[in-house]
């Protein structure tokens, strides 16, 4: 009976041993970029999704600009989180062409800042869509896959949303 108590507990350890969760993987590239795109990409979503809840002249485009906010203003907390836990410091700022975006989109109004913010954000999801992608596919970190997992649907809804608002329009 000690025989196989011992044997169950050392096969016990030994599986734990193997099966450890991988949250210790180094970042490679593909999952240090993820980090600052995404950071990128979530602040534009909440900076034009801003923008679009006091521009946007039809009801549905608002509605959908502030669930983004609300949406990527959480996964945007969490990915900090992630970053502060793998002692990554993420780029502060937007990237050139959401900015230029947002400069674009500021200047429109009516159905033309509705149509614009639409398309933008159709393109945005899919880039980031992209990315989450290969984060994947090619990371190597086991909790930025984890944030991919707990994420990518979100981002794939917002992304049919903005395109069903673009069919509609």
């Amino acid at each position: 009976m000690k025989q196989i108590y011992c044997t169950a507990a050392l096969s016990a350890l030994l599986l734990m041993a193997c099966t450890k969760h991988n949250e210790d993987n180094d970042l490679n590239s593909v999952d240090y970029q993820f980090l600052q795109q995404v950071s990128r990409y979530n602040k534009a979503e909440i900076a034009m999704g801003e923008l679009a809840t006091t521009k946007s002249s039809n009801a549905s485009v608002a509605s959908l600009a502030q669930n983004m906010v609300v949406d990527y203003t959480g996964t945007q907390t969490e990915l900090e989180g992630q970053a502060s836990y793998l002692q990554v410091a993420l780029l502060d700022s937007l990237n050139i062409g959401s900015r230029n975006t947002t400069n674009s989109l500021e200047s429109f109004s009516g159905y033309q800042f509705d149509t614009a913010y639409l398309h933008s954000r159709v393109r945005a999801h899919q880039m980031m869509l992209a990315v989450y992608q290969k984060t994947f596919n090619e990371g190597n970190n086991a909790s930025i896959k984890g944030f991919v997992h707990r994420h990518i649907d979100l981002v794939k809804d917002n992304y049919l949303r903005a395109d069903s608002l673009v069919r509609r329009l």
